[in-house]
């Protein structure tokens, strides 16, 4: 199997977990996307800690969302 398309494989799970248990950003309440996910030299999504405390790892206190949404919640 190949690399890139073990890369592509991994892109896909990514997104359908996304789809199942997180389908949209909580900031703007817009749907996760193909064209959102990594590829090479950009990441379009991030890690919001919703409490603010980034040493707290639960999974409870951690979302994924858009880099953008991030950016501008915390500008």
């Amino acid at each position: 199997m190949s690399i890139s398309y073990q890369k592509s494989r991994l892109r896909q799970l990514l997104l359908l977990a996304l789809q199942k248990y997180q389908p949209v950003c909580p900031l703007c309440s817009g749907e996760f996307t193909k064209a959102d996910l990594p590829s090479r030299g950009s990441d379009k999504l991030t890690e919001h800690h919703l409490n603010g405390a980034h040493t707290d790892s639960c999974l409870d206190n951690r979302v994924i969302v858009h880099r953008r949404c991030h950016k501008r919640l915390h500008s």
